[in-house]
């Protein structure tokens, strides 16, 4: 590795702080330490579970033919899961949460760098260099630290402080990130069987709502309701995968992204998940049920139109007793929604006069 000039780190620096996208700034910070260490290639692992095996996915990888990452993959580029059981080192790396090292038979070495999150072990780096030294060591432990340092700065921005589910700006953002990935369209040199299993590949919006909240907290107290509320958000890390989203909308209101899946198990998940908690037992306010609308995102959709239709459904599970699973599609199919009592607008769903009737009190 030549010397770098300071300039030369300062403006690396600059460039992977200017994101406040975390893929773009995990593409960026591989990128960045390809160049600076003339490294042969260097990859970012994200840490996932898959049918209840924890392992690795490869995310994004940097060689000398360029940078190839997950979302934009045909398909053969990346390495798919490998669990920890046919990846030691990771595993390793994982556990012990330290840098290791090995010398290549094929010359150079390579190094694992785990990479720490303010709420969650985010990933592993994985970095293959000709050779390495007491300068390039210190340089790559420096901007692991300052990415980060950077990293958890995002991460608090877009948690909740109470339940850490995703805060209501990281939602807009997730939203808006997932609906353009579904109208970009595949790479010309995609299969035409490929192409179809993208576009066949369906995702789910669902709003759910604590029951009689505000009773929970007349009766127990503020500080109890906070406990049902992070109760709940436990529940809800159980109960759905790590591709998943989840997020505290505000208040009592909470929302979930459900990725590629069809309609039988988004709904038997959310039902599963709405039994969990009308079984749970919460300290002092006992049995809480939620009431759940859903609806699929569909390629056309716009953000406020989708979370309105499934606030809708939300409301008539409301309507009809409360702790139910409602599905909007369901519902307009069987003609139970009068679409025309509500209006959409930036802040989602705005129901008429008539339709707020019993609603004072969620």
């Amino acid at each position: 590795m030549e010397h770098l000039s300071t300039i030369e780190i300062i403006e690396s620096v600059v460039q992977f702080t200017e994101h406040r996208d975390r893929d773009l700034l995990a593409e960026t910070i591989v990128s960045t330490l390809f160049d600076l260490l003339d490294a042969r290639n260097v990859s970012y692992y994200k840490i996932i579970q898959s049918n209840g095996k924890r392992g690795i996915k490869e995310l994004i990888r940097v060689d000398s033919t360029g940078v190839v990452s997950a979302e934009h993959s045909s398909g053969g580029e990346l390495s798919s899961f490998k669990s920890f059981d046919d990846a030691a080192d990771f595993r390793d790396c994982y556990r012990s949460k330290e840098i290791l090292s090995q010398y290549l038979q094929s010359g150079g070495s390579r190094l694992l760098h785990p990479v720490m999150g303010s709420y969650e072990f985010t990933g592993i780096l994985e970095i293959e260099c000709e050779a390495t030294n007491e300068i390039s060591n210190r340089l790559t432990k420096g901007f692991l630290k300052v990415y980060q340092n950077y990293l958890c700065l995002l991460e608090e921005s877009e948690h909740d402080t109470l339940t850490g589910l995703f805060n209501r700006s990281a939602f807009d953002k997730y939203l808006e990130k997932m609906l353009l990935g579904k109208n970009r369209l595949p790479q010309s040199d995609v299969s035409t069987e490929r192409r179809k299993n993208i576009e066949q590949e369906k995702f789910w919006l669902a709003v759910l709502d604590i029951d009689h909240f505000k009773r929970i907290n007349d009766r127990f107290g503020h500080l109890n309701g906070d406990e049902v509320l992070v109760s709940l958000a436990d529940i809800m890390r159980k109960s759905f995968r790590n591709t998943d989203k989840l997020f505290r909308f505000g208040g009592e209101e909470f929302v979930i992204l459900l990725h590629k899946t069809d309609f039988d198990n988004a709904y038997n998940v959310l039902e599963r998940f709405r039994k969990s908690v009308g079984s749970f037992v919460f300290p002092h306010a006992g049995n809480v049920t939620v009431s759940i609308g859903f609806v699929q995102i569909s390629r056309q959709d716009i953000p406020s139109i989708v979370v309105g239709h499934a606030d809708l459904a939300l409301y008539h599970a409301k309507q009809h007793g409360r702790n139910h699973v409602c599905s909007y599609e369901k519902l307009v199919e069987e003609g139970q929604l009068d679409l025309a009592s509500y209006s959409f607008d930036a802040d989602y769903l705005c129901p008429t006069d008539s339709c707020q009737v019993g609603f004072a009190e969620r």
